[in-house]
C-alpha cells in the first residue's frame, strides 16, 4: 500500500466492518428474479452468483464524502491496485443484515475491483479545477467532483480556463451542479472540441430549433390529428418542452455570463 492512500485504505476497511442493510427494493428484486425473500436464501444466491453483492454493497454519498476529501492528486492506477490488494487481504467477510437477522459472506476479487472501479480514484482533475472548487462547501466539493469523475472530459488548457471561470462565475448559483452536469453531457458528446464557446452555442441553436419542430409538430396534431402526422412520417421528438426550455436557460445563462457580448 502507497503511503498516500493509507487514509483511504482505514476509510473503506472501517465501511466494510459495519453491516450491510438490504433495502427493500432489493429484497423485492430476489423475491421476484429468484422466489428469494428469506435472508438465508438471499445468502444462497449471493454464494451462486457473487457479483449480485453489488446490490446490496455499493459506494453511497456518505463514503464519498469521506473519501474524496482525503484523495490526494494524481492517484495512479497502480495506486489503485494496491488499494485494490489491501481490501482483499485485509476484508474476508461482511455482514449482510436483513431486519434482525445478519449473516457473513465472503466478496470476490470480482466485487472489490468492480466496487474500486466506481470510485474512480485515478480519474485525473487538473491541479487549477481542485483549487477552485476545494473552497467551496463539503457537500457542493463532493458532489463536484463526483461528476467530474464520473463523465471525465479531454482537459486542455481551454478547458481548464473555461471551467475554472465557469465555477468562479457560478459559486453561489444553487443549481451550479445541474449546470455542471448540462455542461459535461455536452462535453461528452464533443470530446474533440477545440472551440468551447461555439461547442455552447451550436446547442443553444439545435435546442432552439428542436423547440420550433416540437412546436410545429404539436400545431399540427391539435390542427390535422395524430393520424396525419404519422402517416406524413414527420418526425415525433422523444424529448418534452420543459426538458428543452431548462436546457437552453442553462446553456444561454452560462453562454452570456461567460461570453458577454458574444452575441
Amino acid at each position: 500500500m502507497t503511503h498516500k492512500l493509507i487514509p483511504i485504505e482505514k476509510i473503506l476497511i472501517k465501511f466494510f466492518s459495519r453491516p450491510f442493510e438490504i433495502t427493500n427494493e432489493t429484497v423485492a428484486f430476489f423475491e421476484s428474479v429468484y422466489g428469494a425473500y428469506a435472508l438465508d436464501d438471499i445468502k444462497n444466491i449471493l454464494d451462486s452468483e457473487p457479483h449480485l453483492l453489488n446490490l446490496i454493497i455499493s459506494p453511497d454519498k456518505n463514503l464519498l464524502k469521506e473519501i474524496i476529501p482525503a484523495c490526494p492528486l494524481n492517484i495512479s492506477k497502480e495506486d489503485v491496485m494496491s488499494l485494490f490488494q489491501s481490501l482483499i487481504d485485509n476484508i474476508q467477510t461482511v455482514k449482510i443484515k436483513l431486519k434482525d437477522q445478519t449473516v457473513t459472506f465472503s466478496p470476490s476479487k470480482t466485487f472489490f475491483k468492480e466496487f474500486i472501479s466506481k470510485l474512480k480514484l485515478d480519474v485525473e482533475i487538473p491541479v487549477a479545477i481542485y483549487n477552485v472548487i476545494k473552497t467551496f462547501d463539503l457537500d457542493t466539493y463532493v458532489e463536484i467532483l463526483m461528476e467530474l469523475k464520473k463523465y471525465p472530459i479531454s482537459w486542455n488548457p481551454n478547458m481548464e480556463s473555461f471551467f475554472e471561470m465557469f465555477f468562479l462565475k457560478f459559486k453561489e448559483n444553487r443549481e451550479l451542479v445541474l449546470y455542471l452536469k448540462t455542461l459535461l453531457s455536452l462535453f461528452q458528446k464533443n470530446l474533440s472540441v477545440s472551440d468551447i464557446k461555439d461547442a455552447i452555442l451550436k446547442r443553444i441553436h439545435t435546442l432552439n430549433e428542436a423547440l420550433q419542430n416540437l412546436i410545429s409538430t404539436k400545431d399540427k396534431i391539435d390542427n390535422k390529428g395524430l393520424e396525419f402526422v404519422l402517416t406524413s412520417r414527420i418526425p415525433l421528438l422523444c424529448i418534452s418542452s420543459d426538458e428543452i426550455h431548462r436546457e437552453l436557460k442553462i446553456l444561454e445563462d452560462i453562454f452570456f455570463n461567460l461570453f458577454p457580448g458574444s452575441i
